[in-house]
C-alpha cells in the first residue's frame, strides 16, 4: 500500500542538484533550492527544499547527539510533532523499506514561512504563555525543533511532505549528501499522501535501521513512550495486514497489572483496567502540591507550584513482557512533562534495589519540567533530564523518601496471596488424596475380611497356606494405596520446632544447624521461621494444621518433635499444648532445654533420656556444656540417619555449623 504511493527517494527530475558545501555550521539561501547543512557528531544533515526560495539557519550551537535507534522511541517524538500540530489523528504505515508517519494537523505552509520555522533547529519555540500552547490549546511538547531530527537515527534518508489548506511542500533530511556532494530535491507532483486530505503531514524514513517489533510490542511501547491518546488524538498503527488503534495507552499496559498506586486523579481511571482478580491491591492517595523557589530564564527567583501526580502498577509477572531486542523495559518508572516522556526509567534513583521493584512500572507528571519561563532542563541528547536541576533532585527525594515503598507494599501483599493460594491448592489436593486413603483403606479391610471369612467357612482352619495367599492377593489388588500414602507422607512436614517466642534465639539455631545438616525449608514446621516454606500454610491455624493432617490423618507418618523448653513456655499455652498433642499421637522427641532459674522439664516429656541442656545468663548470653554441645550434634546426625538426609559426620558438622554459635559460649561446666 505505502510503497506503491511513495515518492522515489532522490528522483530525477528537471530541477537542478544542489551543491553541498562542507566546512562548518552556517546557514545560506541559493535563488534554485535552499537547504541547510551542519554536523549532530554523527554526519552530515542536509535539508532540500524543492523549487522554494528561502532562508533555513541554526541559533544553537548545540545540536543533540540522538543516542537512540529504538524505533518506538522515534515514533514517539514524531507523534510529539503531530500533536502540537493540532492533528486529531496519527496513522503509522510499517513495512519492511519503510515507516511512515502521517497526521492530519494543520501542515506547513511555505507561503506563510512555516516550512522554514519546521527547519530550524534549536530555536526556543516556546517564549512564553501565549505561544506555549497550540490552536486547540495544547500545551506543546516541542521546544527547541530538535525532535524531527530523531527520525535520522533510524534512517539515512527522510522525505517530509506537508500540504496546509491545498498548498503542498516536499523536502528531504539527509545523512547523506552522496559522493558528488548533490541533493535532487522533491519534486512538487510526487508530494502525495495516503490517508491527508487538505491539511497534515507525512514524515517517510526509507530502509529504517534497527529491529521492528510485533504489533503487541509497538503497541505497548508507544503506550510507555507518549501518553496522550483519546477520541481526540487519535493513534493507528498499520503493519502489512494487521491494523490496531492505541485508544489509551496506559490501558495497553493495565491489562497485564494486578495491582495499582494513584497519586491525584489525572490517572484515576486506570483503576477501573486492572483485574484485581477480587483482592484488596490498590491504593489511591492525594497528588503532591509544594512551594520551590526557582529562577526563571530571565534570572529572577520566583516561587512556583511543583505538582506531582501519577500512578505505580505491580506486574502479575514480568515473564514474557520483555519480547525481542525491540521491547522497552516493562520494568521502568517515567518522568512526563505535558503527557510526553522525558526520562524513560528513574527507578535507578528513586529504588532501594529490593527485589520487588522488579516488578513495578509507572509514570508521574510534573508539568513544572516543562514551565515555558524556566530553564530547559532536559540533556543535550533529549533522553533524560538533568540530575542537578532542583526540580528533578526535589521530585527524585519525594517518590523516594513516599511513594515507592507504598507500592512495594502492594506488590509484597499479592505475592502473600499468590502464596497462600498455592498452599491452599495444595492443602486441596493432599485433602482428597487423604480421603482417598480412607475410602481405599476401608475397602481394603473390608475385602480381606470378606475374603479370610469366605476362606474360613470352606476349608480346614489349619490350612495357613490358603488364608495367607487369599491375604497377599487382597493386597495386591490394593498396591496403589502405598503409592496414595506416600503422597499424603511426602506432603507432611518431618520436624516440629516447638517453642515459645522468648526462646527464638535457641530455636533458630537448631534450624540453622538442621538447614545445614541437609534438611529443607518444607521439611520443618518452625513458626517463627522468617522463611513461608516453614511456616503453617497461610490463613490456617497451627492446630487444625496440625489435628487434620497428623492426630485425624491415616498416615502414619508422624512428626518428630524438638521441644525448647524453659522457664517462659509455662506462660505459652501454645507450648504447652504442643506438648500434649506429642503425649496424644506419641511423637518421638528430643528436649532442649534452657536450665535458667534452675528449670527442669516435666513429663509427659522423655525426661528421663538425656536431653541438651543450654542456660541463659542475665544480659541475654547463652552458655551450652562441652558435653551438651557434643550431644546437640549427636541429636542432629541421628535425625539425618532416621530421615536419609546427608550423612554429616558429627564433627564434620560442628565444623560446619560454627558460624551459628558465634553468640553462643562453649564451656566446661555451668557456674
Amino acid at each position: 500500500m505505502v510503497a506503491t504511493r511513495r515518492n522515489t527517494f532522490l528522483r530525477k527530475n528537471a530541477i537542478a542538484p544542489v551543491k553541498i558545501i562542507t566546512n562548518s555550521i552556517f546557514s545560506i539561501g541559493l535563488k534554485a533550492t535552499p537547504f541547510l547543512f551542519y554536523s549532530t557528531g554523527l554526519a552530515f544533515v542536509c535539508f532540500s527544499l524543492s523549487d522554494r526560495v528561502g532562508m533555513i539557519s541554526i541559533t544553537s550551537p548545540t545540536i543533540p547527539r540522538w543516542a537512540t535507534s529504538n524505533i518506538d522511541a522515534v515514533l514517539s517524538e514524531l507523534i510529539a510533532n503531530s500533536y502540537d500540530a493540532d492533528a486529531t489523528e496519527v496513522n503509522i504505515f510499517i513495512e519492511d523499506s519503510s515507516i511512515v508517519v502521517e497526521d492530519n494537523g494543520k501542515g506547513m505552509s511555505y507561503q506563510n514561512d512555516e516550512v522554514s520555522k519546521f527547519l530550524k533547529v534549536g530555536v526556543e519555540s516556546r517564549t512564553n504563555e501565549i505561544n506555549s500552547k497550540t490552536g486547540l490549546g495544547r500545551m506543546k511538547m516541542g521546544r527547541k525543533g530538535i525532535g524531527k531530527l530523531a527520525a535520522l537515527s533510524i534512517s539515512n534518508h527522510v522525505n517530509v511532505k506537508t500540504i496546509s489548506n491545498g498548498e503542498k511542500s516536499g523536502f528531504i533530511l539527509t545523512k547523506d549528501c552522496g559522493e558528488n556532494g548533490e541533493l535532487e530535491p522533491i519534486a512538487e507532483e510526487d508530494i502525495d499522501f495516503i490517508t491527508i486530505d487538505q491539511n497534515g503531514t507525512s514524515v517517510e524514513m526509507i530502509n529504517p535501521k534497527g529491529t521492528i517489533g510485533s504489533m503487541k510490542v509497538i503497541r505497548k511501547n508507544l503506550s510507555k513512550l507518549f501518553t496522550i491518546s483519546s477520541e481526540n488524538f487519535l493513534i493507528n498503527i498499520h503493519k502489512g495486514d494487521e491494523h490496531a488503534s492505541v485508544s489509551d495507552p496506559l490501558l495497553e499496559i493495565a491489562e497485564d497489572l494486578c495491582g495499582v498506586l494513584i497519586m491525584g486523579d489525572t490517572f484515576a481511571y486506570i483503576h477501573d483496567s486492572v483485574d484485581f482478580q477480587g483482592e484488596d491491591l490498590s491504593k489511591k492517595i492525594d497528588s503532591h502540591s509544594s512551594k520551590i523557589m526557582l529562577v526563571n530564564k530571565d534570572g529572577i527567583e520566583k516561587e512556583y507550584d511543583l505538582v506531582i501526580e501519577g500512578w505505580i502498577g505491580i506486574y502479575r509477572t514480568t515473564r514474557g513482557l520483555k519480547v525481542g531486542p525491540s521491547s522497552l523495559p516493562a520494568n521502568c518508572v517515567s518522568l512526563l512533562a505535558n503527557g510526553k516522556v522525558g526520562q524513560m526509567n528513574v527507578l535507578p534513583e528513586i529504588g532501594k534495589n529490593k527485589m520487588n521493584e522488579s516488578y513495578l512500572v509507572g509514570q508521574f507528571s510534573i508539568d513544572l519540567f516543562e514551565k515555558t519561563e524556566l530553564p530547559d532542563m532536559a540533556l543535550s541528547n533529549r533522553q533524560g533530564y538533568k540530575s542537578d536541576d532542583p526540580r528533578y533532585e526535589y521530585v527524585v527525594n519525594y517518590l523516594k523518601d513516599n511513594v515507592l515503598d507504598m507500592a512495594i507494599d502492594i506488590r509484597v501483599k499479592y505475592a502473600q496471596l499468590q502464596r497462600k493460594k498455592k498452599e491452599l491448592k495444595e492443602l486441596d489436593k493432599i485433602r482428597s488424596k487423604e480421603v482417598e486413603l480412607r475410602k481405599r483403606y476401608a475397602e481394603f479391610k473390608e475385602n480381606v475380611s470378606r475374603s479370610v471369612s469366605e476362606v474360613l467357612s470352606s476349608k480346614e482352619l489349619t490350612d495357613n497356606a490358603i488364608i495367607s495367599d487369599t491375604i497377599n492377593e487382597e493386597i495386591n489388588k490394593n498396591v496403589d494405596i502405598i503409592g496414595i500414602k506416600r503422597e499424603v507422607d511426602d506432603f507432611k512436614k518431618k520436624i516440629l520446632i516447638s517453642h515459645c517466642k522468648k526462646d527464638k534465639k535457641i530455636a533458630d539455631l537448631i534450624y540453622n544447624v538442621l538447614l545445614e545438616a541437609g534438611f529443607e525449608k518444607e521439611d520443618i514446621l518452625y513458626t517463627s521461621s522468617s522463611d513461608q516454606k516453614s511456616r503453617i500454610p497461610l490463613g490456617m491455624p497451627i492446630y487444625d494444621y496440625l489435628r487434620e493432617f497428623f492426630v485425624n490423618s491415616y498416615s502414619t507418618e508422624k512428626m518428630y518433635v524438638l521441644f525448647v523448653t524453659s522457664n517462659n513456655m509455662t506462660s505459652s499455652w501454645g507450648a504447652m499444648s504442643e506438648v500434649g498433642a506429642s503425649w496424644i499421637t506419641r511423637s518421638d522427641h528430643i528436649i532442649f532445654n534452657d536450665c535458667k532459674a534452675s528449670f527442669q522439664p516435666l513429663k509427659p516429656l522423655s525426661v528421663d533420656e538425656q536431653y541438651v541442656t543450654f542456660e541463659t545468663k542475665d544480659g541475654g548470653k547463652i552458655v551450652i556444656l562441652e558435653e551438651d554441645y557434643d550431644q546437640f550434634f549427636e541429636h542432629i546426625v541421628n535425625l539425618c540417619k532416621l530421615y536419609e538426609k546427608s550423612d554429616y559426620h558429627k564433627d564434620d558438622l560442628k565444623k560446619s555449623c560454627d558460624k551459628y554459635f558465634g553468640e553462643i559460649s562453649i564451656e566446661q561446666y555451668l557456674n
